[in-house]
């Protein structure tokens, strides 16, 4: 895994290496600009092409967005879209956060029904592995997948 700080993220290019996650969630602290996250130039359309050029061929990049002004979040969700071959977003509950996960490579079934599907299994495998045991709490990704919506 590779942390990048603000002065690499804009000189960022994988070369050679390639990554199954990439992640940006990067505060701008400026609220008048109308996107507090991710500062403009993490989503400028050239990087986001990068980005995707630097996933395995099953990776993902996420990214927190946060973007107060309507116009600005649907102009990043756009060049979301036209960067990778599918984006679902999960709008974090009394937040204006949503995080929006970005693949690729199109899955061959529905991305929104693919990662229920796993988050399913995830909560049954946890669930088996406590069986016996006192109940230790861990999220619900079930709950979680339900929200989930294709941009």
């Amino acid at each position: 895994m590779a942390m990048l700080s603000i002065p690499q993220a804009f000189e960022f290019r994988c070369a050679s290496q390639q990554y199954s996650v990439i992640m940006f969630d990067v505060d701008c602290k400026d609220p008048s600009l109308g996107m507090s996250c991710p500062p403009a130039p993490f989503v400028e359309l050239e990087l986001l092409r990068d980005v995707r050029d630097c996933l395995t061929e099953d990776g993902v990049f996420i990214l927190n967005l946060v973007a107060r002004d309507a116009a600005l979040g649907d102009r990043v969700r756009a060049d979301l879209n036209s960067s990778f071959a599918a984006c679902v977003t999960y709008p974090v509950p009394e937040e204006v956060n949503e995080v929006v996960f970005c693949l690729r490579h199109r899955p061959d079934t529905d991305p929104c029904e693919r990662i229920r599907t796993a988050a399913a299994a995830l909560n049954s495998a946890l669930s088996r592995k406590q069986k016996g045991k006192p109940r230790q709490s861990f999220i619900d990704m079930s709950a979680f997948a339900q929200e989930l919506k294709s941009l």
